[in-house]
């Protein structure tokens, strides 16, 4: 948020507001992400930062792998496991 942030204001405010209501929209229909390969996560690109959110759908919830960048580290993530 502060790296946009310091391009213009504000903008880092709307990377948040765009996440949340990818997580949001997640949690009501997490069947909207594709599958990412066989491990049972899912993806879901972000419309107009590059980020991806990795998750896992669960009977009881959702579960949020990782908010990743697309092209910076990736798969960092992929050893995560729920708890």
């Amino acid at each position: 948020m502060d790296w946009y942030d310091a391009k213009r204001f504000g903008l880092g405010a709307q990377l948040m507001e765009e996440a949340r209501d990818a997580i949001l929209g997640l949690r009501k229909n997490p069947n909207i992400g594709a599958r990412y390969g066989n491990s049972g996560r899912r993806f879901y690109r972000l419309k107009r930062f590059p980020f991806v959110i990795y998750y896992r759908d669960f009977p009881d919830f959702v579960w949020i792998a990782a908010i990743a960048h697309e092209r910076r580290r990736p798969g960092y993530w992929k050893k995560r496991k729920p708890e």
